[in-house]
């Protein structure tokens, strides 16, 4: 991926690209940086406009922004990645709560599957969000892809057929005959993983999952009959096949510091992505 217009954020929010077990992703620090990454995917044709947005993450981070004149504006005008970048630095927040909204008012975002978050700020989800263009996005809040993927779990249970379908459309994730769950593969999303999604906080510490957290919750399979055997594993490592782009926020401060953040990073490519295992076919796909 060709990051030029970008690389303000190599110094800015230490933007690297690495690779990982299901493909290129784009590393970086701060979490509203990935708008700037998002747009700059579409102008190359990796995703459409807006892209469903599919996250992993404790927090919601979509929060109304303050500077929502602004965000009406560029979204009137017209804007540019670098216009973007400066409304990461200036105009949202420090605190990486309100870059879902800002990315669904400026047309980027469509809508968002957030895997992860802890139910602790007593927000109703699904969230409908109704932009700036009047057009209305959906959240949906999920718990981590294990228990989603078992009894009455949110990519498991047929009977929840018309309250799920939305969900299931934008993760492009369908019954098929058999009664069987797979992707559809037609989807071209945003896969975007905040590593503090697996750290734990007791009082004042901060700290990552044990091993033994990571080793539950993406290797075992299902035991449910619609996708009995599937592991977390296999279901982010097809989820990344469908992404169109693929991110990683570091975001230490909330993961114990940046060894733990380092840490986790190797967690995450070993049990989510499979590191050791056959890379994913690579699919060069362009987005009309």
């Amino acid at each position: 991926m060709d990051l030029d217009a970008v690389k303000e954020l190599v110094f800015e929010d230490g933007l690297r690209e690495i690779e990982t077990p299901v493909g290129p992703a784009l590393l970086h620090t701060d979490h509203r940086f990935v708008l700037p990454l998002i747009d700059l995917a579409q102008r190359q044709g990796r995703l459409p406009r807006p892209a469903h947005h599919v996250l992993f993450d404790r927090f919601h981070d979509s929060t109304e922004p303050l500077c929502m004149d602004k965000l009406r504006a560029m979204r009137k005008r017209g804007f540019t990645t670098a216009g973007l970048i400066d409304l990461c630095k200036n105009h949202l927040r420090k605190t990486d709560d309100d870059w879902v909204q800002a990315g669904m008012h400026l047309g980027l975002i469509g809508n968002v599957i957030l895997f992860g978050h802890e139910p602790s700020d007593h927000v109703d989800f699904p969230l409908q969000i109704e932009d700036s263009a009047g057009e209305i996005h959906r959240m949906d809040s999920l718990y981590l892809p294990c228990s989603e993927l078992e009894y009455q779990g949110s990519l498991s249970d047929s009977a929840r057929r018309l309250k799920l379908e939305t969900l299931w459309e934008t993760l492009g994730w369908e019954m098929k005959p058999r009664d069987r769950f797979r992707f559809t593969g037609q989807q071209r999303l945003v896969l975007d993983i905040d590593l503090q999604c697996f750290a734990l906080e007791y009082r004042e510490y901060t700290f990552p999952w044990p091993e033994r957290i990571f080793e539950a919750e993406f290797l075992t399979p299902s035991t449910y009959v619609t996708v009995e055997g599937v592991t977390a594993q296999q279901f982010v490592r097809e989820l990344a096949s469908n992404a169109g782009l693929l991110t990683i926020a570091r975001e230490a401060n909330f993961c114990g510091g940046e060894a733990d953040a380092d840490w986790i990073l190797e967690k995450v490519q070993q049990y989510a992505f499979g590191k050791g295992m056959a890379p994913l076919p690579k699919e060069k796909v362009v987005v009309n």
